[in-house]
């Protein structure tokens, strides 16, 4: 609640388990069992993971969660991402969202994309997020330019 006071808010959008990488399993449920806390507790509206296996999706399922992320963030675009990720995830109830999509920017240069743009009047750019889009994917956008 302290932190909640700090931003000056009484509860925050979307809490994000961020990539547990060699956390076994046990360490993957004790954390998310004190974000599903926080979330019944009304100090979360959704909570989220970002960068999970479909391996560590199962961990949070089996055991015994109540409560399963609706988000899972990971780096998906043209030409990044397997193909299953997105079929992996909707098996759980769970939202991709791609982070880096355009590939920290170098999509925007892309010839194909460029190619495949000029042909429908649309940028290298605007193919490649719609590349996205049409796998039922949603998008973070960042800027490097504040």
């Amino acid at each position: 609640k302290d932190q909640l006071d700090i931003l000056g808010v009484s509860s925050l959008d979307m809490l994000m388990l961020d990539y547990p990488a060699a956390a076994g399993c046990e360490a993957i449920a004790g954390q998310w069992k004190a974000f599903e806390e926080l979330y019944s507790q009304g100090q979360a509206r959704t909570i989220a993971v970002s960068n999970f296996s479909p391996e560590q999706l199962k961990c949070v399922q089996e055991h015994h969660s109540v409560t399963l992320p609706t988000v899972n963030q990971m780096p998906f675009s043209v030409g990044h991402g397997n193909d299953t990720v997105v079929a992996d995830n909707a098996a759980y109830g769970i939202v991709v969202q791609a982070y880096s999509p355009l590939g920290d920017g170098q999509l925007a240069h892309d010839e194909t994309c460029g190619s495949i743009g000029r042909k429908h009047g649309k940028s290298a750019v605007q193919v490649a997020l719609r590349w996205i889009v049409q796998r039922n994917v949603t998008i973070a956008t960042q800027s490097t330019n504040p």
